[in-house]
C-alpha cells in the first residue's frame, strides 16, 4: 500500500506512461521537478505523489491527474513482434503500452456501443511443430468461409477484419523495424492488431495485416518463443497464412500464366492487392515456381526495381481502421457525449486519441471523404424498437433487416443423465448459494467445497479414486489451488496416501512463483472448484516452466464450464504437451454446466441500483415493501435463499411436481439456490441445443456462426426465451429463476409481436390472480419490467401496466409500474 501522498494511485500506470512516452525515471524525475528516487517509489508502490505533484506529473507526461488512479485493465496476451531480433527493448515495451492503452480506449467506447461479435477460425495449437502447411491452408479457408467473402481478391481487410471483432489500430510509432503487433485481451475478449503506418504502402500494409491475422489464429495458445528459430518459425507461418488469406490457392492459381515474368506479377499486384515480392513466394509455396525460380525472379525484381520498392507502390492507399473513429464520430453527432468530455472520460490527451483511433481529428464537420451517415443510439432509434436493427454493413452502409427470434425451448432433453446426476448430489445439502453481487466472468454459483466432501459420500469416494489412480509417483511437488491445506491432507489421508505424499512441498497458487524449477518433475495440481478457465491456464502455463517435460496431473473436486466444447478445450489445454494430447492428465470427480457471466451485471445487481435510484428520490418515499427488500439486498452477498422477492404468501417454494429434482423428501430442504442452479443449467444446455457435458467429442457440434458477412455480425436468428416455459413451469419460484438467470437478449420479446402476445397474456393471468392469493410471480415480473431485464412489444407493454393499474393497488406494485412508464418515455 501507498504510504502518504493521494489515495489511488496506480504504480502500474506510472510504468505505462513511462514505456508510452519512452522515458526513463531520470528523465521523468527531472521533467517533474522530483529526485529519481522519488519516481523510483511511485513505481514501486510505496510512496505515492502529493496533490501538486500528481498534477504536474500529469501535465508533463500529457494525461488526466485522475488517469493515474483508474485501475489499469487486465494486460493484453504477450505479443509476437515483427523482425524480433533488431527491435529495441524499449520500442516493445513503448508499443505494449500503446497496445493496453488502445484497449483502455476500446473499454471506454464499449460502454455506449456494441462491437461485432469476435469470428475467427478456432485453432488449438500449442506448439507451432503441429501447424503443417496444410493446417495453414485450411485455416486461411475457414476464414474466408466464415467472412463470407469468397475466393477473390478481399476489396477492404481493413474493414473485414474488424466486422469479425477485432480492435483496429493504425498509427505511426516511429519505430521502421516493427511493422505490426497484435494480442488477445480478455478485457475486450477480443484480439487487438496495432499496425505500423510509418510506411505509406497499401500493399505491404494489407500482408502485415494478415500476418498478424495469421498470429491471432494459429499462434493464439503458444507461449511467446525466445529462441530466435523458434520466433522465424512463427513468423514462416504467418506469412504462409497471409498468402495463403490474400491469394487463395483455388482462384489465384487459375490467374498465374507461365513461364511466370515480372510484368505479369504487376498486373496481378494490382488485381489482388498484394506486393510482388508476396505473390512470388505465395507462387512458391503453391510449388508453381521452384526455389531456383523463385530466386531468379527476386534477383531481376532487385535489378529493375530495387529491393525496397516497386512499381505502383503508390497507387494503393493503406486501408484505414474505422470502427473506433466511427465510434467517437457516432456519440459526438448523437450528443451522447460532447467533444471535448471523450478525453477526459478515457483519461488520455485527445492527441492519444486521435492516433490510436485511426489519426482522428474530432470535428462535428468532418466526414472523411464520405456521405454523412445518420445515426442513432438503439434506445432511441424509432426501428431498433418497433423490432428492426441495423444489419450488415455493405461498403459504408448500415442496412435494416427485420430480427428472427428463435424460440429457446426448455424439455427434458435439457437435462442429460449426468446433468440430473450432478444436481441430485449438490442439491438439498445447503451446498450451494448463489452470489448476488459480482462482475466477473464466471458463474455466481458457489460451491461449499468442505460441506461437499464431508457430506457427499459419491464426490468424497470420487475425489479419492482420483487421487489414488492419478497422482504421480514419486512425487516431487504439490500445488493447490481454491483448495485448503487442512482440507487436502484430510482427502490425502483418507485414500490412503500420507506416506507417497508426505515428502513433496505444497505450495498454494500464490506460491507459484516461487517453486522451483525441475526438469521432469512429477507434480500434483489439485483444484478445489475450477470456475475461473484463465486462472487454471495460468497455473498451466507456469508448470510448462516450472515442470518442463515432467509429468503434471490436474485434479479437481467440481470443474463448471459453459457448455461441452468448453470441457474439451479445457482438457485440450490442461493435457497438451512434449508428447502431444496425453503429455499430461486432467481428470474431474464431478462436471457441471453452468453459464458464465461474462462481466455483465447480476439481476440482483440491477434489482439494487433501482431500488437505491429509487429511494433517493426526494419525490417520494419508498414503499414499505420495496424497502424492506432494499434492506434485503444490503445483508448478506451469497446466501442460499432470500434470492426472490416474496409473494403473497411469503417465500418462494418448489412444488411437488418439480420434474428436474427428487422431490419424494422434505420439500423444504431444496433451497432457492437449488431452484436456481438447476434453472441456470438447463439454460446453459439449452443454449448449446441441449449438448451436454457426457457428449462423446466425435459427436459435439461444430462452431455454429449465424448470418455473418465480411462486414460484420448481422444481428438475427437470436434466441428467447420460449413463451411456454413461462406458461407451463407455473411455479412462482420457477417463473421467478428463469427471469433472474435468462441473458437480456433471452428476455427481450420487443423484437417479435408474436412472442410477446404470448408472454403478455401469461403476465396478465398472473397479475389477476395475485388478490386471490396465487400470482405469487407478480413482484418478481414486475421488478424485471422495472430493470429493463424482460421487454415487451411497445403496444404489450402498455396495455399490461393499464391493466396492472386496475388490477393491483399495492403501492410498491404502483411505484415499479411507474419506473416502468419513466423508462418507456425516455
Amino acid at each position: 500500500m501507498s504510504r502518504g501522498g493521494i489515495q489511488g494511485f496506480e504504480s502500474e500506470r506510472l510504468s505505462q506512461i513511462l514505456a508510452a512516452r519512452r522515458l526513463s525515471q531520470v528523465q521523468l524525475a527531472a521533467l517533474v521537478g522530483v529526485s529519481p528516487a522519488t519516481v523510483s517509489k511511485w513505481r514501486s508502490g510505496s510512496q505515492a505523489p502529493e496533490r501538486e505533484t500528481l498534477e504536474r506529473l500529469a501535465g508533463v507526461v500529457n494525461v488526466t491527474p485522475e488517469w493515474f488512479t483508474r485501475t489499469p485493465s487486465a494486460k493484453v496476451s504477450l505479443p509476437l513482434f515483427r523482425s524480433n531480433a533488431s527491435a529495441h527493448v524499449a520500442a516493445r515495451a513503448m508499443l505494449e503500452a500503446r497496445m493496453e492503452w488502445a484497449q483502455d480506449v476500446a473499454l471506454a467506447l464499449s460502454e455506449f456501443v456494441d462491437y461485432p461479435a469476435p469470428n475467427l477460425p478456432t485453432r488449438q495449437f500449442m506448439e507451432p511443430d503441429e501447424i503443417t502447411s496444410d493446417e495453414i491452408e485450411s485455416a486461411a479457408s475457414e476464414c474466408r468461409e466464415l467472412w463470407r467473402i469468397g475466393r477473390m481478391a478481399v476489396p477492404d481487410l481493413a474493414l473485414a477484419i474488424e466486422g469479425a471483432g477485432v480492435i483496429l489500430i493504425r498509427e505511426e510509432t516511429g519505430i521502421s523495424q516493427i511493422e505490426g503487433l497484435s494480442a488477445w485481451s480478455s478485457a475486450l475478449a477480443r484480439p487487438l492488431v496495432l499496425l505500423s503506418a510509418d510506411k505509406d504502402n497499401g500493399y505491404r500494409s494489407r500482408f502485415d495485416l494478415a500476418h498478424e491475422l495469421g498470429h491471432l489464429i494459429l499462434h493464439r495458445f503458444i507461449p511467446r518463443p525466445t529462441e530466435r528459430d523458434r520466433h522465424k518459425q512463427l513468423e514462416q507461418q504467418a506469412h504462409r497464412f497471409a498468402g495463403a488469406f490474400l491469394l487463395p490457392a483455388e482462384t489465384f492459381a487459375c490467374e498465374v500464366r507461365t513461364p511466370v515474368t515480372l510484368d505479369d506479377l504487376l498486373l496481378l499486384k494490382k488485381r489482388w492487392g498484394v506486393s510482388v515480392g508476396a505473390i512470388v513466394m505465395r507462387l512458391r509455396a503453391l510449388k508453381i515456381l521452384d526455389e531456383e525460380g523463385a530466386q531468379l525472379l527476386f534477383k531481376r525484381r532487385s535489378a529493375r526495381w530495387g529491393a525496397k520498392s516497386e512499381p505502383g507502390d503508390d497507387d494503393r492507399p493503406p486501408e484505414r481502421p474505422r470502427l473506433l473513429r466511427r465510434t467517437i464520430d457516432l456519440l459526438v453527432e448523437e450528443n451522447v457525449m460532447p467533444l471535448d468530455s471523450i478525453p477526459r472520460h478515457i483519461g488520455l490527451a485527445a492527441h492519444d486519441i486521435e492516433m490510436l483511433a485511426c489519426n482522428l481529428t474530432i470535428t462535428k464537420d468532418r466526414f472523411f471523404g464520405y456521405e454523412p451517415v445518420v445515426n442513432a443510439r438503439a434506445d432511441k432509434c424509432g426501428f431498433c424498437r418497433r423490432g428492426y436493427l441495423a444489419a450488415p454493413l455493405e461498403g459504408d452502409q448500415f442496412l435494416l433487416e427485420k430480427r428472427d427470434v428463435n424460440r429457446m425451448r426448455i424439455s427434458s432433453a435439457s437435462q442429460p443423465k449426468q446433468a440430473r446426476d450432478a444436481m441430485e448430489k449438490l442439491a438439498r445439502k445447503g451446498l450451494l448459494s448463489v452470489e448476488l453481487f459480482t462482475s466477473s466472468q464466471k458463474t455466481n454459483i458457489r460451491l461449499d467445497l468442505k460441506a461437499a466432501l464431508e457430506q457427499v459420500t459419491d464426490i468424497r469416494e470420487q475425489s479419492l479414486r482420483l487421487l489414488r489412480r492419478f497422482t504421480p509417483n514419486p512425487l516431487d511437488a504439490i500445488v493447490l489451488v481454491d483448495m485448503d491445506e487442512a482440507l487436502f491432507k484430510f482427502l490425502r489421508d483418507e485414500a490412503g496416501l500420507s506416506a507417497q505424499l508426505h515428502s513433496a512441498p505444497i505450495y498454494t497458487y500464490d506460491q507459484l512463483a516461487s517453486m522451483p524449477a525441475l526438469a521432469g518433475a512429477r507434480v500434483l495440481v489439485f483444484l478445489g472448484v475450477i470456475d475461473d478457465h484463465s486462472k487454471v491456464r495460468s497455473v498451466n502455463a507456469q508448470m510448462r516452466v516450472k515442470a518442463p517435460h515432467g509429468d503434471v496431473a490436474y485434479l479437481s473436486v467440481l470443474t463448471i464450464v459453459d457448455s461441452a466444447q468448453s470441457l474439451r478445450e479445457l482438457e485440450m489445454f490442461l493435457c497438451y504437451g512434449e508428447r502431444g494430447a496425453d503429455t499430461f492428465t486432467f481428470k474431474s470427480a464431478i462436471s457441471l454446466m453452468l453459464p458464465n457471466l461474462d462481466g455483465v451485471p447480476t439481476s440482483w445487481t440491477q434489482e439494487l441500483e433501482l431500488l437505491q435510484r429509487m429511494s433517493s428520490d426526494l419525490d417520494q418515499r419508498l414503499a414499505p415493501a420495496l424497502q424492506t427488500r432494499l434492506s434485503e439486498l444490503l445483508g448478506l452477498g451469497i446466501r442460499r435463499d432470500g434470492l426472490f422477492i416474496e409473494g403473497k404468501n411469503g417465500p418462494l417454494n418448489i412444488a411437488a411436481d418439480f420434474v428436474y429434482l427428487n422431490t419424494d423428501g422434505d420439500l423444504s430442504d431444496i433451497s432457492q439456490a437449488d431452484v436456481f442452479a438447476v434453472v441456470s443449467n438447463l439454460l446453459a444446455t439449452a443454449r448449446c441445443n441441449n449438448v451436454g457435458l457426457a457428449t462423446p467429442p466425435g459427436k459435439l457440434p461444430g462452431t455454429v456462426v449465424k448470418n455473418q458477412s465480411v462486414y460484420g455480425q448481422i444481428l438475427v436468428n437470436l434466441a428467447a426465451l420460449c413463451p411456454r416455459n413461462l406458461r407451463d413451469y407455473n411455479d412462482a419460484i420457477l417463473r421467478a429463476a428463469f427471469l433472474r438467470a435468462s441473458h437480456l437478449q433471452e428476455l427481450n420479446y420487443a423484437v417479435d409481436e408474436g412472442c410477446s402476445a404470448e408472454v403478455l397474456a401469461i403476465l396478465v393471468a398472473e397479475v389477476d390472480a395475485w388478490n386471490s392469493t396465487h400470482g405469487n410471480a407478480t413482484p418478481e415480473i414486475l421488478m424485471a419490467l422495472a430493470c429493463g431485464r424482460l421487454k415487451l412489444w411497445p403496444e404489450h407493454l402498455e396495455r399490461f401496466v393499464r391493466h396492472c393499474r386496475l388490477a393491483i393497488t399495492d403501492n410498491w406494485a404502483l411505484q415499479l409500474l411507474d419506473i416502468v412508464v419513466e423508462d418507456v418515455n425516455t
